[in-house]
């Protein structure tokens, strides 16, 4: 049985998704509060608070080697980073 170990708590708004990276070490989440946030699974550190999007942040994923993320939002923008 796997149960709740950490709550995330760094959001303004209700989160709209959420997205592990391919090695499961980091997680990403997006918000309504117009921001995602990307997080080191193993204590639920915040690393990157990432700002860029106006409205809704509706989702986003991780590349493959985990190096990059791609965002997507309301304002029909789209985002890239580098990690």
């Amino acid at each position: 049985m796997i149960g709740l170990s950490q709550t995330l708590k760094k959001h303004r708004a209700e989160v709209f998704s959420v997205a592990f990276s391919s090695g499961s070490d980091l997680l990403v989440t997006t918000s309504w509060d117009s921001t995602a946030k990307i997080w080191r699974v193993r204590d639920g550190g915040l690393l990157h608070d990432l700002t860029g999007h106006t409205r809704a942040v509706r989702d986003a994923a991780f590349s493959i080697k985990g190096d990059r993320l791609v965002t997507v939002g309301e304002d029909r923008a789209g985002d890239r980073q580098a990690l």
